[in-house]
């Protein structure tokens, strides 16, 4: 959750439902740029969007909040990674593609080309596989929208002054 605290100087006529109101659009559009990031994570995953909006508006005059989510296993398993582990336990054959290149990085929010390739081999587990390094996707959203939306709610601040 980010708080702003602000202070007018004491000769300034401060209109205070103007500054939510402003802060408001604020807060929508550091949520629509950061549904945009998050969605550029994904483009590999599904051709629609994953991630939902909602957003709560005014509550008595207290402030404003929105939230950007998703319930997709496949992106939650990469932004926070996971542990080495076995597969192919009771001698299961398994056919797989030798080489691999990750389609996403860490701190990275586009996906790129990769997956596996080469020629396929088959073999029977079980064996141990390195986990999947945690992307950090969310953290990385945040830091680029981040500055925007602290300068639109200093405008915000400026334009509630001035009405």
């Amino acid at each position: 959750m980010i708080t702003v605290k602000m202070t007018a100087p004491e000769d300034a006529i401060f209109n205070i439902p103007a500054f939510l109101e402003y802060s408001q659009q604020a807060v929508d559009n550091a949520n629509r740029k950061t549904k945009k990031i998050l969605d550029d994570t994904k483009k590999d995953f599904s051709a629609d969007s994953q991630f939902e909006f909602a957003q709560g508006r005014l509550m008595a005059g207290m402030g404003a909040s929105a939230s950007t989510w998703t319930d997709n296993e496949n992106w939650i398993r990469l932004n926070q990674g996971t542990e080495g582990h076995i597969v192919g336990a009771g001698g299961k054959l398994m056919s797989f593609l030798p080489e691999y290149r990750m389609k996403t990085r860490p701190f990275t929010p586009r996906s790129r080309s990769g997956g596996g390739s080469g020629k396929p081999q088959a073999a029977r587990g079980p064996w141990r596989v390195r986990g999947i390094e945690p992307r950090g996707f969310i953290i990385t959203a945040y830091s680029l929208v981040r500055g925007s939306f602290h300068k639109d709610v200093n405008a915000a601040f400026i334009l509630a002054m001035k009405k």
